[in-house]
């Protein structure tokens, strides 16, 4: 029974050894990119951009605090302009050459339209995919990502009655402080 313990602990600790210790570092993340709003196929119909500091909760998953603003002009140069903040869950899969991940998240979001229109405050939810490849060793980081994003504002004006917006974006990442 003693050597069956044996073999199967020298079985398993070239796969323990492989493994890189866990980068607990905070990552401070920098994207850009387009919004297109409801239905409208038109990715030239909203910019965005989102500021964000994340971290590895452990091999699987991370923590995600973002910051960001869009506008949108529905071709009409409406000029409706959000401003959010929000904490996001992110299920990573870390594999050798990249790490694919899921992203679900929660915030609230303040929308300002054109004069004569109201503005006010929501709440929203997002659900996406992504990536992110190492550009230079543990100093630059690639990201990109799509995500859905879901308003529970009702207002019954145009761009603001409970809108879904797909979120496009391209960025980096940088981590903070020396690697543990």
């Amino acid at each position: 029974m003693r050597t069956l313990l044996v073999i199967a602990m020298l079985g398993f600790a070239p796969a323990l050894a492989a493994q890189a210790p866990l980068d607990t570092r905070w990552q401070l993340g920098v994207r850009a990119g387009t919004l297109i709003p409801d239905s409208a196929i038109d990715p030239t119909d909203g910019a965005i951009g989102i500021f964000s500091l994340r971290r590895a909760l452990d091999a699987d998953q991370d923590i995600e605090f973002e910051a960001g603003f869009n506008e949108l002009d529905f071709g009409i140069d409406y000029n409706l302009r959000h401003r959010f903040v929000g904490v996001n869950y992110v299920r990573v899969n870390r594999v050798p050459l990249w790490d694919p991940y899921v992203v679900v998240g929660l915030g609230g979001i303040r929308f300002a339209a054109p004069a004569g229109v109201r503005s006010g405050d929501s709440v929203y939810a997002s659900l996406g995919v992504g990536g992110r490849w190492e550009i230079k060793p543990d100093w630059v980081y690639l990201r990109v990502e799509a995500r859905m994003r879901y308003d529970l504002v009702d207002s019954d004006q145009p761009g603001q009655d409970g809108f879904g917006d797909a979120v496009l974006t391209v960025g980096f990442e940088m981590p903070l402080g020396r690697k543990p």
